[in-house]
């Protein structure tokens, strides 16, 4: 999905850290990166993942969904030192809020874009992974295409 200065990509299936992962190796540099993870956990390790988050992105483009996994994912954030307090947030729809305020206070030339790669499982908020990809393109669709 995309308009003219953002791109929202939806990969919700990146039910593992190793799929977020690939995800924020091809889209870091391309453009200023608004990352969106976090889930339910399924008893994976996030270090790795953390490690690529600090060399994708500032703190404050890291937007996380409340949940079991996010709770691993913030603390091997700290482990990593990412900086300022981890954000997280009760649904989607408020994550998509903030990241939408985020760009309308950061507008410039560059490419802005949106990545949903949640490197955890969708249980605790949602049926499935198609489920939770379907809701979060109903609300990128309401914030972001015209």
């Amino acid at each position: 999905m995309r308009n003219k200065t953002v791109t929202v990509v939806n990969d919700s299936t990146a039910t593992s850290p190793d799929g977020a992962i690939a995800a924020l190796k091809r889209f870091s540099g391309t453009g200023q990166l608004l990352y969106i993870a976090g889930g339910t956990d399924k008893n994976l390790r996030f270090g790795e993942w953390a490690k690529e988050v600090r060399r994708s992105l500032p703190p404050e483009h890291l937007f996380l969904l409340e949940g079991s996994a996010t709770e691993k994912m913030a603390d091997a954030l700290r482990r990593e030192r990412f900086g300022i307090a981890v954000k997280t947030f009760p649904n989607l729809d408020a994550i998509l809020a903030v990241v939408r305020k985020a760009i309308r206070q950061h507008s410039g030339p560059e490419q802005k874009i949106i990545l949903f790669s949640p490197a955890a499982a969708s249980f605790e908020k949602f049926k499935n992974e198609f489920d939770r990809g379907a809701q979060f393109s109903r609300l990128a669709r309401k914030y972001f295409v015209r």
